[in-house]
C-alpha cells in the first residue's frame, strides 16, 4: 500500500493516456443508444413487450458503459484537478532565477550561496521542461521548499502565517479530530518560533540568520503537509466530479426506463417501473445535497464515503417505490391524488412519477437525517 501511494504523489509527471478501452466504451455506449432509439422507432406506436425490455437492455449498457468510462479516466481528471495554478508556479520560477541571499553581507558565505543557487537553478529548469501539465503540488514542492532559505525575516514570518491559514483551512474541514490536534501542535510551533525571534534583538546578521533556522525548517514541513493535503483533497473531488455527471444521467436514463412501457400502453411490470422511479427519487436527493452543501473538496476518504452513500441511497429509492406500488396496490392509499396503477392516462402517468420520485426522496433524505444525528460517515 505505502509503495502504491509512493507511485501515486510521485511519478505522475503527466496525466495517464485513456486506454484504448475507453474508446472502446464510448463505441459501446454510441452503439447502446442508437440500438434503443431503433428499437423505438421500428415498433412504433405499439411495441410489443419483448421490444421494450430489449430497450431496457440498451439502457442498462449504456448506464454502464458510462460508469466505466468515468472510472478510467478518473485519475486523468484528478491530475488536471492537482496541477498548480499557471501564473503562481511562474513567479515562484522567477523568483528562484533573481534571489538574492538572504545575508546582508554575502560575502560571509559566498561558497555556500553560489551552491544553494545551482541546485534551486537546477530545479527551475527542472520544471520548465515539465511544463505547465506537469506542475503538480508535489512537482512544485522542492522548489518552493528551496525558496525558503531566501526569504527575508519578515517575508519568512508572513509565509509561516499564510502556510498555517492554508493548513487550517484544511486541517478543520475533516471530521477526523487527529487532523485538528496536528494542526493545533503546528501553529504552537510556528506561532513560538516566531515569537521567540521577535523577543531577541540581533546586532549581528548572521546570528539573527541563524536563529531563524528553526523557523525555516518548520516552514518546509508545513509546506510538504499543505501538499499531502491538496493531494489528497484533489483525489476526493474527483470521486464527486464523476460522481455528480453520472447520477444525473442515470436520473435521465431510469426515467426513460420507467416511461417507455407506460407511455406505449404496456400494463405488465409495473413494481419494477416503480422500483426504477424510486432510484430515481433518491438520485435526486443525492445530487441536490452535492451541490447544497459544496462537498467537491473533500479528502480521498470522504470522497469514497460519498460513493458508498450513494448506492445505499439507490438501494433505499428501489424499496421505496416498490413499498409505495405495494401500499396504492393494497387500497391503503386512495384519493384523488393516488394513481391508478392499471392506467395509462397522462394524469396516472405523472402521478406515478411524482409519488415514486417523492418515495426515493423521502427515504433517502430520512436516511441523511438520521445518519447526520448519529455521527455516521456515511
Amino acid at each position: 500500500m505505502a509503495q502504491r501511494q509512493r507511485r501515486r504523489k510521485y511519478l505522475d509527471v503527466y496525466p495517464p493516456a485513456p486506454p484504448w478501452t475507453v474508446w472502446l466504451i464510448r463505441l459501446l455506449l454510441f452503439a447502446s443508444l442508437s440500438f434503443v432509439a431503433v428499437v423505438v422507432y421500428l415498433q412504433y406506436p405499439k411495441p410489443p413487450t419483448l421490444s421494450v425490455y430489449w430497450a431496457h437492455l440498451g439502457f442498462l449498457v449504456a448506464l454502464l458503459a458510462i460508469f466505466w468510462d468515468l472510472c478510467l479516466t478518473h485519475e486523468a481528471r484528478v491530475h488536471r484537478a492537482r496541477l498548480r495554478d499557471y501564473s503562481e508556479v511562474r513567479a515562484s520560477i522567477g523568483e528562484a532565477r533573481s534571489v538574492v541571499p538572504r545575508l546582508t553581507e554575502p560575502e560571509e558565505r559566498p561558497e555556500d550561496f553560489r551552491v544553494s543557487k545551482l541546485y534551486l537553478l537546477r530545479e527551475v529548469r527542472r520544471l520548465q521542461r515539465l511544463r505547465h501539465r506537469g506542475w503538480t503540488e508535489y512537482q512544485v514542492l522542492t522548489l518552493h521548499q528551496m525558496l525558503v532559505d531566501y526569504l527575508n525575516i519578515d517575508e519568512l514570518q508572513a509565509t509561516a502565517r499564510s502556510t498555517l491559514a492554508d493548513l487550517e483551512e484544511y486541517a478543520k474541514d475533516t471530521r477526523y479530530p487527529y487532523d485538528r490536534d496536528q494542526f493545533s501542535i503546528w501553529e504552537g510551533q510556528i506561532n513560538d518560533a516566531i515569537k521567540r525571534l521577535d523577543g531577541e534583538q540581533f546586532d549581528d546578521p548572521i546570528k539573527r540568520d541563524m536563529a531563524a533556522e528553526p523557523l525555516r525548517a518548520r516552514l518546509r514541513l508545513l509546506l510538504h503537509h499543505v501538499a499531502d493535503y491538496q493531494a489528497n483533497w484533489a483525489w476526493g473531488g474527483g470521486f464527486l466530479r464523476s460522481l455528480i455527471p453520472f447520477c444525473a444521467v442515470a436520473v435521465l436514463i431510469l426515467l426513460a426506463m420507467a416511461l417507455l412501457p407506460v407511455l406505449f400502453g404496456l400494463a405488465d411490470g409495473r413494481i419494477v417501473l416503480w422500483g426504477l422511479l424510486g432510484i430515481a427519487g433518491a438520485l435526486t436527493a443525492v445530487l441536490l445535497e452535492l451541490h447544497k452543501t459544496e462537498t467537491i473538496e473533500v479528502g480521498d476518504t470522504e470522497g469514497r464515503q460519498v460513493m458508498v452513500r450513494t448506492m445505499i441511497g439507490a438501494v433505499l429509492g428501489l424499496v421505496a417505490g416498490i413499498l409505495s406500488y405495494a401500499i396504492i396496490g393494497g387500497g391503503l392509499l386512495e384519493g384523488a391524488v393516488v394513481p391508478r396503477l392499471d392506467s395509462s392516462s397522462l394524469r396516472d402517468i405523472c402521478l406515478m412519477i411524482v409519488w415514486a420520485m417523492a418515495a426515493g426522496f423521502g427515504f433517502e433524505r430520512i436516511f441523511d437525517r438520521m445518519r447526520s444525528a448519529t455521527g455516521g460517515a456515511g
